[in-house]
């Protein structure tokens, strides 16, 4: 019992914990997305995410310019990885690029996707983003890390399968100057990373083949389920509270005697 009222305490302080930094990230994002909005009022919907990308890399590059390249020991640097990591502190390349980026595109009423490229025979070699436009429900591509926004020769925004059709004769020859060649699309992608549990992701990866089919299977962008980590973290310490809870009632309940 003393040790159910020891976890009771320490889970609900971390769910506690978590709550109150999901709020304030949340704050955060909320009036971020509240600047963008006011700076592009009276633009159209592509032009409006190309400068959502630019501001989101706009605002992470600055940190990393004065803050990166530092080292963070703190055990909440070390031991609470938020996917506000480096707009906190600079830190990270293109996964938190993208996952700053996404959460802001969320705060804007989207619906964004991981994109996990296939690079040099290495999964997840480079991350972006594919989401759908609200206008038609297309689902364009864009790049944080490199506040890049694939464009077709109409100059309109570019699918995924489309920058990979054609990234030899025309994509590859629009991509900034500092741009990757290595990231050309023509290995693969995925949303999600089945393999990062082993058997038992892959598994699941089955049953979902089977029950919803392959193309809604790996449609699915699990990493988005998960991209606020500190509500995750309340989640758990609040079931794991639930849990205690309901172990001491059942010790304290009087033992009928015989």
């Amino acid at each position: 019992m003393p040790i159910l009222w020891l976890l009771l305490g320490i889970s609900s302080a971390i769910g506690v914990n978590g709550l109150l930094e999901s709020q304030f990230e949340n704050e955060i994002l909320r009036n971020v997305a509240l600047s963008i909005d006011e700076k592009t009022k009276g633009m159209g919907e592509e032009d409006k995410i190309e400068a959502t990308v630019n501001l989101c890399h706009y605002l992470q590059v600055r940190r990393s310019e004065i803050l990166g390249g530092r080292t963070y020991t703190s055990f909440k640097a070390t031991n609470f990885r938020s996917s506000l990591q480096s707009f906190y502190i600079g830190t990270g390349a293109c996964g938190y690029y993208s996952l700053f980026a996404a959460r802001v595109f969320q705060k804007l009423g989207y619906a964004p996707r991981v994109v996990q490229q296939r690079v040099e025979n290495r999964w997840g070699g480079h991350i972006t983003l594919a989401l759908p436009l609200k206008s038609n429900g297309k689902w364009i591509l864009v790049d944080p890390l490199f506040k890049h926004s694939f464009r077709d020769t109409h100059n309109h925004l570019s699918s995924l399968p489309d920058v990979r059709a054609h990234w030899n004769s025309y994509y590859s020859k629009h991509t900034p100057s500092e741009y990757n060649p290595s990231y050309n699309y023509q290995q693969g992608w995925r949303h999600t990373n089945w393999d990062k549990y082993g058997v038992v992701s892959r598994a699941v990866y089955k049953v979902l083949v089977f029950t919803i089919g392959k193309d809604k299977t790996d449609a699915l962008s699990l990493r988005m389920w998960i991209i606020d980590a500190y509500r995750v973290q309340s989640m758990i310490a609040f079931l794991v509270s639930g849990l205690c809870i309901v172990l001491i009632v059942i010790g304290l309940k009087p033992h009928s005697s015989t």
